[in-house]
């Protein structure tokens, strides 16, 4: 399973690379983080994987899209989306197998007992060292949607 996660996330990683429009090089990059997150899980690391979650698929990814619309004027022009619905159909297909898979698991401490040593000692070796990136990840959250309240307010003019 992590064999297969790891290879989405390699995938996505080139696609995110080879696209030749942002928005989708962007949703490409957002699902790198997802199937780096589901990684993180995977190794035994749960925490670790909630905040790659939020902070690389969630925050990362509403940033670069603000940020998109900002400075790109509109465009009316009809786009061919096959890497689109290549991307969707992976995304699919994934979600349906890591949603059977978890099921079929049972619940989280007979999948974490069902780890093999070596792995969760990755995970153990990956969350114990990431304990003191806590806090931070913390501030960059709370910043992140800070700065996304001031931009997208309404300004007010005075009479």
């Amino acid at each position: 399973m992590i064999h297969l996660i790891l290879g989405l996330a390699v995938g996505f990683a080139v696609l995110a690379i080879t696209l030749r429009k942002i928005l989708f090089s962007v949703f490409s990059l957002a699902l790198v983080s997802v199937f780096l997150s589901l990684s993180f899980y995977q190794l035994g690391a749960p925490v670790a994987g909630v905040f790659e979650l939020s902070v690389g698929a969630g925050l990362i990814t509403v940033l670069m899209v603000l940020t998109l619309t900002f400075i790109q004027k509109r465009k009316e022009e009809k786009i061919v989306f096959p890497a689109l619905w290549i991307i969707l159909s992976l995304v699919i297909c994934g979600g349906i197998f890591v949603i059977f898979y978890l099921l079929s698991a049972g619940t989280g401490e007979e999948a974490a007992g069902s780890i093999s040593g070596s792995w969760k000692e990755t995970g153990e070796m990956i969350w114990k060292q990431r304990v003191a990136d806590l806090f931070p990840q913390a501030l960059i959250i709370v910043s992140a949607v800070l700065g996304i309240i001031a931009l997208l307010r309404k300004k007010t003019t005075t009479p």
